[in-house]
C-alpha cells in the first residue's frame, strides 16, 4: 500500500507538471499569431487538450518507470521527492489564488470607491481640470463611474477633481489618471476585500504605468487620495 501511494503521488505530480508545460508551450507558440477572438478561443482549447494529453503521458510514464527501475531500492528518496513536489504545488496554488479577482458582495450594501485627484495649476495651463484630467479603475471591473466635474474646487495652488466608481470585482486596487491622455498609475492601499468604510487616505504620488514614464513635473504636481465606502442599497448615490 505504501509503495502504491508513493507511486500514485509521484505520477500525479509529474502529470500536473507535464500538463502545465503543454498548455504553456501552446500559449508561447500562439501568443503572437493574431486572428481575432475565434482564433484565441481555438488556441485556448488546443492548449487545454495539449495539457491533458501530456499530463496523461507524464502520469503513465512515471507510473511505469518508477515501478520498473526505482522500487523498492529508492522508495524513501521518492517519498521525499513527493513531499517536496506537493509542497511546491501548494505554494503555486496559493500564489495563483492570491492573483484571482475577488467579487465584492455585501449584505444590503454596495461598494463605492471615491477618489480625488489634486493637480498643480501649472499642469492645467489655464484649462478646466475636467478637460485635462480623467480617471478610470484599472484593477478590476465596476458597474458604473461617477465623474464629478461640477464639484471641482481650488485649494491654494492646486485644483481638486472628485471622481467615484462602483467596483464589483477586484484584482488590484489600481486607478489610472490620464493627464492630457498620458496615463499614470496610483496603487491604493486597500485590502482586497474591504469589510468596512475607510477614512480619506493621505495624498499619494503616481507611479509609472507600463512604458509611460512619469515626468518630473507630474510626479511633483499630481497626487491622489481615496476612500472606500459601503453604501446602503436604498441610498441614492451620484
Amino acid at each position: 500500500m505504501e509503495r502504491l501511494l508513493t507511486v500514485l503521488i509521484a505520477s500525479l505530480c509529474v502529470a500536473v507538471l507535464f500538463g502545465l508545460l503543454g498548455a504553456t508551450l501552446v500559449w508561447w507558440l500562439t501568443k503572437d499569431s493574431g486572428g481575432g477572438s475565434d482564433s484565441s478561443i481555438a488556441y485556448g482549447y488546443f492548449g487545454i487538450l495539449a495539457g491533458l494529453v501530456l499530463a496523461a503521458i507524464g502520469f503513465f510514464l512515471t507510473w511505469y518507470l518508477t515501478q520498473r527501475f526505482l522500487l523498492p531500492t529508492y522508495l524513501r528518496y521518492i517519498q521525499i521527492a513527493d513531499g517536496i513536489a506537493l509542497l511546491a504545488l501548494v505554494v503555486v496554488w496559493l500564489m495563483q489564488a492570491s492573483q484571482e479577482p475577488v467579487r465584492l458582495q455585501y449584505d444590503r450594501h454596495w461598494a463605492a470607491l471615491e477618489v480625488e485627484a489634486r493637480a498643480d495649476k501649472s499642469l492645467l495651463g489655464g484649462e478646466p481640470v475636467s478637460s485635462v484630467i480623467s480617471m478610470d479603475y484599472s484593477g478590476g471591473q465596476s458597474s458604473g463611474n461617477f465623474p464629478k466635474p461640477e464639484s471641482a474646487r481650488d485649494e491654494g495652488s492646486f485644483v481638486i477633481l472628485p471622481w467615484a466608481t462602483a467596483p464589483f470585482q477586484v484584482k488590484t486596487w489600481d486607478v489610472r489618471v490620464f493627464l492630457r491622455g498620458e496615463p499614470v498609475l496610483f496603487t491604493l492601499g486597500l485590502p482586497k476585500y474591504p469589510t468596512q468604510s475607510t477614512e480619506w487616505s493621505n495624498w499619494i504620488p503616481p507611479i509609472q504605468y507600463q512604458e509611460h514614464v512619469v515626468p518630473a513635473n507630474v510626479q511633483q504636481g499630481l497626487t491622489l487620495r481615496y476612500r472606500f465606502r459601503l453604501i446602503p442599497s436604498n441610498e441614492e448615490y451620484y
